[in-house]
């Protein structure tokens, strides 16, 4: 179960971050919503405050998706527009549905996540040995990680640093992630705080999903 689904998740998270170093150019203001809804309109993905989607770099492929977050000053163009406390690069990866709850499973995904293969798929460049996972935690079925990426995808704008959690949404692995700008790192505590804040967004805003 957890192969097929902790693949594709991970697989579109690690592509995504690989292709996001680029800054905003200076263009007109543009749409910077605060929710968009997935997967057949199934999944609501929203952030913290002051986080914004990206719709140019977000992809609804209709049984999955993957949603790009960033600070709504950014994402709109707009110097006035609202910031969050700490600047970041926020993304969240929907997997298709498997037609099994996700609850229960916590312990086989995490094993899973610190295989070869899984550690191969949180790597921004592919590379098992390029990932180090510094400690994991699973709390009331939300699995979150704190993990240091060595490889050189992204290197220059975003931090080698990361925290992502992996929650089930009715029959759909949501996998969320948090990354600093080396411009402006984030610390331990502030990543963990981000990333508890985005995981119980999207919890909050699916509640009618049930898990079990």
């Amino acid at each position: 179960m957890f192969t097929w689904i902790s693949r594709s998740a991970l697989a579109a998270g690690a592509m995504a971050l690989a292709g996001c170093a680029g800054g905003f150019g200076p263009e007109a203001t543009r749409a910077a919503p605060e929710q968009l809804l997935v997967t057949g309109d199934q999944i609501v993905v929203a952030g913290p405050p002051g986080f914004c989607i990206d719709p140019g770099a977000s992809r609804d492929a209709g049984e999955s998706a993957f949603v790009l977050l960033a600070s709504c000053a950014s994402i709109s163009r707009d110097p006035d527009g609202p910031r969050p406390e700490r600047p970041g690069l926020l993304t969240v990866t929907v997997s298709a549905g498997s037609g099994v709850a996700y609850e229960g499973f916590e312990a086989e995904l995490e094993a899973y996540i610190r295989s070869t293969e899984g550690l191969a798929l949180l790597s921004r460049s592919g590379d098992a040995g390029s990932i180090e996972i510094l400690e994991t935690q699973i709390e009331e079925g939300v699995i979150y990680i704190h993990a240091r990426d060595g490889s050189d995808v992204a290197r220059g704008r975003l931090e080698a640093d990361y925290w992502r959690a992996f929650l089930g949404v009715g029959d759909r692995l949501v996998t969320a992630s948090v990354t600093g700008f080396t411009a402006a790192p984030l610390s331990r505590e502030m990543g963990l705080f981000l990333l508890d804040s985005f995981a119980n967004r999207l919890l909050s805003e699916n509640a009618g999903e049930a898990t079990g």
